[in-house]
């Protein structure tokens, strides 16, 4: 055990660094200035060396890894063994230490935290030895912070500051427990991993090409995954269940974290909008406004082996995602089609880079991951150049979902050929397919995802995506200016119709109350413009109705009031 003690007035502080693991989405950047920049002189400030990381070795393993598991390492977990006592500074009221680890060789450093325990009225800052502005905080300003075992945002360069900071009427006792920091070093692939590392042809999410796919872009992430001591990054998306009871199930490949053991799970890291707001990539990587959770447990798994598994992996986030966040949680189509027709998107981290978008509009056939007819579990997938580039898929975008034309998914990238150098840009990419990952790995409910996705047994081949707080004005693929819904409120009878030339007939229709949860279903039978819903047996509130075809779905919002 380390421990790090030093005594204030009549506390004492004791700040332990252990094992760590789970989740954390209390951080945020900001301009307020720690304690130690009002000091009038220069703080004295003690620091620790960590051994440097033997980086031939390393790119050595890395290759081996590669080859195994595709999948790029970015980083190394490093432990620190050190003691100090005392308060380092005071300024007035004012009460602060700091701390300065030295990690050669890095290009990016994170925190690795076992627990953070912050009273009202405590800052923890973290930053790097030349940083003047935007700075990295927990901040215990309005309640208490109380989070267990997860892994910082990361800060640019070779030393990283952590500073407390407490003010002078402040009895209660914080608990800082690291067990280590995460050495994202120089890569023999890349010069940086993570944020401007993709290549040039590749296409944010906030460009033209992104347009009308804003709600399945709210669904993907990227997944910080450790495997020992090892670091790399794939992507992933949060997926809808037929209970629409907001479960926080992340899908992914199954080769992601193929060297994960049991333990690992609790530190994989999940960032949420990590992505630019505007077509052109930002020049610093703090104009980013990106949440995080840590943690998952493992529910499903089919990784690929030879001629077997259609390499899918879902998670369960150890911590809900909260509903403010307005993360969008994917439809998906499982009907099992030897070829599927109509053009989509896939949507990415490469090389765990800001959010991107690739566009395709060529039919999609079945193949194996080669390219050739020893399975029929995968997509073969070819990417269009668009307007802003010629997207592709890169390391770090495995395990992202593929989109149909509906903004359902169809499938996860297990492996590809496609490359931005003007030749290969146009090779194909192999998505596992979701029929597949369905039942087709096998009977138990550890290597399929009916079990845990269709828990109400409907038995549907297509499940439409719900956002997490509600809003759906985002994504609908086709509009429906003359789609009517009346009287809105209502009572006990609700009227839908469509004036268009859009026919009701056969269609599906669902209800969802304000929770998310499917309260009503049905079926339209005839072929009139106007169809009657009998609600008269929900209770007053907000709802959403679903009304669905084979190539169209709508959803509205209304109320019930008596």
């Amino acid at each position: 055990m380390i421990r790090f003690t030093f005594r204030v007035m009549k506390g004492v502080f004791l700040f332990l660094f252990l094992l760590t693991a789970c989740f954390s989405h209390a951080q945020r950047i900001t301009k307020d200035i720690p304690f130690s920049f009002l000091e009038n002189k220069k703080n004295e400030i003690k620091s620790l060396r960590i051994k440097p990381l033997d980086l031939k070795k390393i790119q050595k393993e890395d290759s081996i890894e590669y080859q195994k598991y595709q999948q790029f390492n970015v980083g190394r977990l490093q432990k620190v063994d050190v003691n100090f006592e005392g308060l380092q500074g005071k300024e007035k009221n004012l009460l602060f230490w700091k701390y300065r680890f030295d990690l050669d060789n890095a290009k990016n450093i994170a925190i690795r935290f076992k627990n953070l325990r912050l009273p009202k009225g405590t800052k923890l800052y973290i930053y790097s030895q030349n940083q003047k502005t935007d700075f990295l905080v927990y901040s215990a300003d309005m309640d208490d912070i109380n989070q267990e075992r997860f892994i910082s945002r990361s800060i640019k360069g070779q030393s990283i500051i952590i500073e407390y900071n407490q003010e002078s009427f402040v009895k209660a006792l914080p608990t800082i427990e690291i067990d280590g920091f995460v050495n994202y070093y120089i890569s023999e692939n890349r010069k940086n991993p993570g944020f401007g590392q993709s290549t040039d042809c590749e296409v944010n999410v906030a460009c033209e090409e992104a347009d009308g796919w804003c709600n399945e872009i709210e669904s993907v992430l990227r997944i910080l995954i450790q495997s020992g001591t090892h670091y790399s990054y794939c992507s992933g998306a949060v997926v809808n269940n037929t209970r629409q009871d907001f479960t926080p199930y992340v899908l992914t490949a199954g080769h992601c974290g193929e060297a994960s053991r049991e333990d690992d799970f609790n530190y994989w890291k999940f960032d949420f909008d990590y992505q630019s707001e505007t077509c052109q990539t930002p020049s610093s990587e703090l104009e980013i406004d990106s949440k995080y959770i840590n943690g998952c447990e493992m529910i499903a798994k089919a990784e690929r082996r030879g001629s077997l598994g259609s390499d899918f992996r879902l998670l369960r986030l150890l911590d809900s995602i909260p509903k403010t966040w307005n993360i969008y949680y994917a439809g998906w189509d499982v009907e099992d089609k030897p070829s599927i027709t109509g053009g989509g998107v896939g949507i990415h981290h490469p090389y765990g880079d800001i959010k991107k978008i690739s566009t395709y509009s060529g039919k999609l056939e079945s193949s194996d991951a080669s390219g050739g007819q020893s399975n029929d579990l995968f997509w073969r997938t070819y990417w269009d150049a668009t307007e802003n580039g010629h997207g592709i898929t890169e390391g770090g975008s495995s395990g992202s979902p593929l989109f149909n034309n509906r903004g359902l998914i169809i499938g996860t990238l297990a492996t590809g050929l496609s490359y931005c150098d003007n030749q290969n840009e146009s090779s194909p990419d192999f998505y596992g397919k979701m029929c597949k990952h369905w039942d087709a790995n096998g009977v138990d409910s550890t290597v399929q995802l009916k079990y845990w996705l269709d828990p109400l047994h409907l038995n549907v081949d297509q499940w439409g995506g719900i956002s997490g707080n509600i809003s759906l004005e985002c994504g609908q693929k086709i509009s429906f200016d003359n789609f009517v819904l009346f009287p809105n409120p209502a009572s006990t009878v609700l009227y839908i119709g469509n004036s268009d030339s859009e026919s009701l007939q056969n269609a599906i229709v669902r209800i969802y109350n304000s929770s998310g949860m499917l309260v009503k279903s049905g079926k339209t039978n005839t072929t009139l413009d106007i169809q009657k819903v009998d609600i008269c047996g929900l209770l007053e509130g907000v709802y959403i109705i679903e009304v669905q075809k084979e190539d169209w779905m709508i959803q509205k919002k209304f109320v019930i009031l008596r």
